[in-house]
């Protein structure tokens, strides 16, 4: 359903086609946008996206917690009032994050602040549980040959959400995709090869025309 949201937002704003890119959660709305309207899009940017891997590590775990609400909303509290290291440990451990300055205390501050506040997480923690509902939810791997737009999908090498194998298996299912895989980098790709991501994008729109 944020596929469809998005893509009547282009056509309420009165857009003819537009230009589509997201990370994570965001790639995967991207692509489900260039799957069920491709009338609104010209070329999309999947950044390590889901919705490509059927099968991730720890998924009975996490099946398991997104069915536990409370318990989840009490392990993301405890896991912002541990402190800034904890959350660094996380970021590396949990996204393959590999470069230190990508980790400054402005971004540890405003993940802490973020993670306090009243009803932090639920958006997501829902989308999980809907994600998890059933195989046609959670993955998009069927229907990407029915992608017609122009499409780069960008990976990290050390990625451990998005096993990058899954990034180059989409590339290929896409009819006019292609792949370009950053390393040493994880799943906060953006953040972590900010500088390797803007050139990136800019020669596939420049070449894409």
């Amino acid at each position: 359903w944020y596929g469809d949201w998005v893509g009547e937002l282009v056509r309420a704003l009165g857009f003819d086609r537009v230009d589509l890119g997201g990370l994570s959660l965001g790639g995967w709305i991207t692509l489900a946008v260039a799957i069920d309207h491709p009338e609104v899009v010209r070329r999309i940017v999947a950044i390590n996206p889901g919705g490509i891997t059927e099968k991730f590590r720890f998924m009975r775990t996490v099946e398991w917690i997104v069915r536990h609400p409370a318990l989840q909303r009490r392990m993301n509290r405890l896991s912002v009032s541990l402190g800034s290291g904890l959350i660094r440990l996380q970021l590396r451990a949990g996204l393959g994050m590999t470069n230190p300055s990508a980790l400054a205390e402005d971004l540890i501050d405003a993940l802490v602040v973020s993670g306090k506040r009243p009803r932090a997480g639920e958006a997501f923690t829902a989308t999980q549980r809907w994600a998890l509902a059933g195989p046609a939810n959670l993955s998009l791997v069927a229907k990407l040959p029915q992608i017609k737009a122009k499409t780069l999908i960008l990976a990290g090498r050390g990625d451990k959400l998005v096993p990058v194998a899954d990034s180059v298996a989409a590339a290929q299912a896409v009819p006019d995709g292609q792949l370009r895989v950053l390393e040493p980098c994880g799943h906060w790709l953006v953040r972590d090869r900010p500088a390797e991501f803007v050139d990136a994008v800019n020669q596939f729109l420049d070449a894409a025309g």
